[in-house]
């Protein structure tokens, strides 16, 4: 049975050249979402992904309503958004993996599969500065 994979990035033209990049995998079944026609949220409870495919502004301007402990599993593009941004949306909307932007197809096709079988899948980057903002929260909370 092939992964669904769902690609709703802010930019249309990203969003097909991502999506070529994954419609020779067979056991990928890519889909996009239109912002523009319907209720998304309604789009993505009808086809029901295993995986969708994200980038900030998508995130935060189209799936407001989307909060940490859903069902679907985000897998969040950066696109170059600032590290504090993705620790926000990891920690906030319980992304379930981060795509550095240098990352190259064959690791974005992993982090898929990986994600869609139930792992999280962040670059070591990423996890350095959720670490050490965890530990900057807890030193706060000490001293204060």
């Amino acid at each position: 049975m092939a992964i669904k994979v769902m690609i709703a990035f802010s930019n249309i033209l990203f969003s097909e050249g991502v999506g070529r990049l994954l419609d020779d995998e067979k056991d990928l079944s890519v889909s996009y979402i239109d912002f523009f026609d319907g209720d998304i949220y309604k789009k993505i409870k009808t086809s029901m992904p295993d995986v969708v495919l994200v980038d900030f502004t998508a995130l935060y301007n189209n799936f407001d309503k989307f909060e940490k402990g859903g069902e679907n599993k985000f897998i969040l593009f950066d696109t170059y958004c600032g590290e504090e941004n993705i620790i926000s949306a990891v920690l906030s909307k319980g992304i379930k993996g981060v795509i550095p932007g240098n990352t190259p197809a064959s690791l974005l096709k992993k982090a898929i599969r990986s994600v869609a079988g139930g792992d999280v899948w962040l670059d070591k980057e990423t996890i350095k500065n959720l670490i050490s903002g965890v530990n900057a929260v807890k030193e706060n909370k000490v001293t204060n």
